[in-house]
């Protein structure tokens, strides 16, 4: 609960990064203006990679217990690592838009067949599974999308079970969401003060030790910390 606050801010954040795009592609969705609301909805959505990369090392730090200045860290690092996760990040809007198109499909009565809606619905999967591995690397690690994408594979499919209890936990929110609509639209307000920190580090809390110990990353800011400490001139000097 001392962090709330933290969460409260990177949630905002991360609606000013994404609303604008979100709401292109809510317009699509209905039909409005054809293919050119879709073609800006995907050039809106650029920044959400940087966005989620941003918001996730600041929620990994408050996980540790280390201090985060939100509004300073997250745009550092949103600046670092956004032209990187531009094309991730419009991929993965453009995908969420895409499940969202068929579902709506399915649910006004169209048949999509039931191999499609399979399919479908483990792609969707897949994907929300292995993305936030390739966000919370970015943050961290000083490596080329394909290296990042490859290692989220192998760490998503060689920890199942902590892949899987994220994925459940950061999307379980928002299934109970889709599935009351239009009544759970009356939860918009606490979906705008912190659903979307607060669903990321529930999926964190299982994946961020996975990708901290296979990469050592605990260690080697513990490292660069005790460094600073012994490289600082004290201002007096020692009673010996």
């Amino acid at each position: 609960m001392k962090d709330f606050g933290k969460l409260v801010s990177l949630n905002l954040l991360l609606c000013s990064c994404g609303l604008p795009s979100a709401a292109l592609y809510a317009l699509a969705l209905i039909g409005v203006g054809n293919g050119w609301v879709l073609a800006l909805a995907v050039v809106a959505s650029a920044p959400l990679g940087g966005a989620l990369s941003a918001a996730m090392f600041c929620l990994t730090q408050v996980l540790q217990r280390q201090p985060v200045a939100v509004w300073y860290d997250f745009r550092r690092k949103f600046t670092e690592n956004w032209r990187a996760l531009a094309v991730p990040g419009a991929v993965l809007a453009a995908f969420v838009f895409a499940q969202l198109h068929f579902w709506a499909m399915v649910f006004s009565g169209e048949d999509v067949g039931m191999w499609g809606a399979v399919l479908l619905s483990l792609s969707f999967g897949v994907v929300l599974a292995i993305a936030p591995y390739v966000f919370l690397q970015v943050a961290y690690l000083d490596a080329g999308i394909g290296r990042v994408l490859a290692n989220a594979l192998i760490l998503s499919s060689s920890n199942v079970l902590r892949t899987f209890a994220g994925l459940l936990c950061g999307s379980f929110a928002w299934i109970l969401l889709a599935l009351f609509l239009p009544v759970s639209l009356v939860l918009a307000p606490v979906v705008l003060i912190a659903g979307f920190s607060v669903t990321l580090l529930a999926n964190l809390v299982y994946i961020w030790p996975v990708v901290d110990r296979q990469f050592g990353i605990s260690d080697e800011l513990d490292a660069r910390r005790a460094r600073t400490v012994q490289g600082i001139v004290p201002l007096f000097p020692s009673a010996d």
